[in-house]
């Protein structure tokens, strides 16, 4: 008998054995060590390089600099992943109609609910095992001692079994796997945004424990254990939870979801407007805004719109108040600027995801709502398809990217964001956002599950951003170095006596190095939204369903004509 039949039941031994069967999970897993081991190898030779020009140099900053990075990945991933791959467990059950065919077996409900989330789990832990070498090899040349080392290797597998047992929660209580991850994720930005404001905030300082990112920080650089205990608890904690929730409501939140209830019911007459010649982008903008986020990723979109609009007012109101009494405007501290500006990358993040998951879902709910084989029959070539899909995704997101633009503009003016990180994120925003649209697209195409093709365009986004980080720093190094090279030789033409200090040519440089750096990751990604919308133009038919294909080329230049004709 397996070991972990008596714990969890029959059914986990088979979803272990499904989940480890794929041949694509071994290049998955490779993959997902790459972040860890390059991460150790640039640690490595950055040690041997400085210990070479420096005999008194210490490598104490730089391990615990890279141990942070190479751990920080491992908590994203877990945090990302495991919601992505458990969200479809039971809620998918529903949306194919099989949940009842397991509830009438005779398998418990705790049976079930343990053996979805411990096969879903078993993919997560091979995807942290392949990094888990690189981690200790790190851990081991700083010498840590071994609770620190447990701690280390354990912290994102706390994190991974409470996200997976939030989800599986989720899960139950709602109609659609889409529905499940949008909420998980949403809830997962709720507790980082709220660690984060709770931060030196008095009695309240214990939410920091929530955020797994700062238990981490204070592991490896203070050596301070407590913190990443009382994550640990925390996120196991949230595990036991789940998975009781899930087990006492599976049934009844089942035979409350499987009544005739009216889709329909609240919702407002719009007004819509006539046809035009692109009839499918119609579509998207009048009706698919509505539907494809589902209820709980409407009021979340709603919520971080209104947060945003709302610190944006109040930096506005105060702005007005501190004029009209004649203070000096440089200096005010503004609490909401502060805020915004320090969240800005992570609000950049949850826009792209937003953008990505719901389109990720546009073909999935068009499958099945059975919609789909009657978009093929039409006339409707692939490239107005495609960027009519994409379009809608960014249409649905439209007020809070709106609201993103407006509260990261008020916290520049307030000096609570640099002007360069403002244009920079302003960029990503725009860039990274249609990017992210394409990508859901692409996916939805090959995969049948709105679920599954959640969780793979989340893997994906990761990889995209991991590779267009690594890419733009070893273009901002070539830039910057040729600009210093123009920029010599320039002043040498121009003022052969004069002697640049060091201090402005390293200011140059690093002023050239941030500017390239920024740059080249929007191309990167433009680069990618054009190649991206471009190859699914070019296999439309075949990715879609449809007889044949057509070439790159005549796509372009059809998609030329029919913009440029009157």
């Amino acid at each position: 008998m397996n070991v972990l039949e008596p714990l969890f039941g029959p059914l986990a031994v088979l979803e272990c054995r499904r989940a480890a069967q794929p041949a694509w999970l071994i290049w998955v897993r490779m993959a997902a060590g790459i972040p860890a081991a390059g991460i150790a190898l640039v640690v490595f030779w950055l040690w041997m390089f400085l210990s070479q020009i420096d005999n008194t140099f210490l490598p104490g900053r730089l391990l615990a600099h890279g141990l942070i990075t190479a751990e920080a990945t491992q908590i994203v991933l877990a945090l990302l992943i495991a919601p992505a791959l458990v969200a479809g467990s039971i809620a998918g059950e529903k949306d194919r109609g099989t949940l009842a065919l397991l509830l009438t077996s005779r398998l418990t409900a705790r049976e079930i609910i343990l053996g979805r989330l411990v096969g879903c789990l078993s993919q997560v832990a091979l995807l942290t095992i392949a990094a888990t070498p690189s981690i200790v090899v790190l851990a081991a040349s700083r010498r840590v001692t071994l609770i620190e080392l447990l701690l280390l290797i354990g912290l994102p597998a706390g994190v991974a079994l409470g996200a997976g047992g939030l989800t599986i929660a989720v899960s139950v209580l709602t109609k659609r796997g889409r529905d499940a991850l949008i909420a998980v994720y949403g809830i997962e930005a709720i507790m980082l945004a709220v660690s984060f404001l709770a931060g030196g905030s008095g009695w309240l300082v214990w939410l920091e424990t929530l955020n797994p990112l700062a238990a981490i920080y204070l592991l490896v650089a203070g050596a301070d254990v407590r913190p990443a205990l009382g994550t640990v608890t925390i996120w196991l904690g949230l595990a036991v939870t789940g998975a009781l929730v899930a087990i006492w409501q599976l049934r009844p939140a089942y035979r409350r979801q499987s009544g005739d209830e009216s889709t329909d019911r609240g919702q407002r007459r719009r007004k819509v407007t006539e046809i035009d010649r692109w009839p499918m982008l119609w579509k998207e903008l009048q009706f698919e805004s509505y539907n494809n986020l589902g209820s709980f990723g409407k009021w979340l979109n709603r919520l971080l719109a209104g947060l945003l609009l709302t610190g944006a007012a109040l930096i506005v109101l105060k702005f007005v108040w501190d004029f009209g009494r004649g203070t000096s405007l440089a200096s005010v501290d503004y609490y909401a600027a502060t805020a915004i500006g320090g969240s800005a990358t992570f609000v950049l993040w949850l826009a792209q995801w937003t953008i990505g998951l719901r389109a990720a879902a546009t073909i999935g709910v068009e499958r099945q709502r059975s919609t789909w084989d009657a978009v093929l029959t039409t006339p409707l070539d692939g490239y107005e398809i495609v960027l009519a899909k994409i379009c809608g995704a960014l249409h649905a997101m439209r007020w809070l990217l709106v609201a993103i633009c407006l509260a990261w503009t008020a916290a520049m003016l307030a000096g609570g964001l640099p002007v360069s990180t403002y244009l920079n994120d302003l960029a990503l925003l725009g860039a990274g956002g249609a990017f992210m649209a394409a990508l859901g697209v692409a996916v939805s195409l090959q995969v049948s599950n709105a679920a599954r093709s959640m969780a793979v365009t989340i893997g994906l986004w990761m990889a995209a951003a991991v590779v267009t980080g690594i890419l733009a720093w070893l273009l901002s190094i070539v830039i910057s170095l040729v600009a210093a090279i123009i920029g010599a030789t320039f002043v040498v033409a121009t003022a052969p006596n004069a002697v640049p200090s060091g201090g402005s040519v390293g200011d140059f440089i690093r002023l050239i190095l941030a500017a390239a750096r920024g740059l080249s990751r929007v191309g990167l990604y433009v680069v990618g939204l054009v190649t991206l919308a471009m190859w699914i133009g070019a296999h439309f038919d075949r990715l879609a369903g449809r007889m044949g294909g057509r070439s790159i080329g005549n796509i372009a230049k059809t998609a030329f004509n029919s913009l440029t004709k009157p």
